[in-house]
């Protein structure tokens, strides 16, 4: 078995919103509006599924439905042939 998780680093944005009573969603929306330091279980699932530690299968069957499981390419340079250089 392989768990997935869910992983929120605390700042003081978000500090400021539980104490002000924020409900769930809107601690979500602030989490994922940061440029790091939110990795939500649908995330770190893909994540596993991309590096086979998992498969799709299993993990739709423990999340319910996901958005496709696409692999990211990295767009990489292409250098001129000799001839042009």
């Amino acid at each position: 078995r392989m768990a997935i998780f869910e992983i929120l680093d605390m700042d003081e944005t978000l500090n400021e919103l539980i104490a002000s009573g924020a409900t769930p969603v809107e601690l979500a929306r602030a989490a994922r509006a940061r440029a790091s330091g939110y990795l939500d279980l649908a995330g770190d699932g893909r994540r596993k599924a991309l590096d086979g530690s998992t498969s799709p299968d299993e993990l739709c069957r423990v999340t319910g439905p996901l958005a496709p499981i696409v692999p990211i390419v990295p767009i990489v340079p292409i250098s001129p042939a000799p001839s042009e250089q």
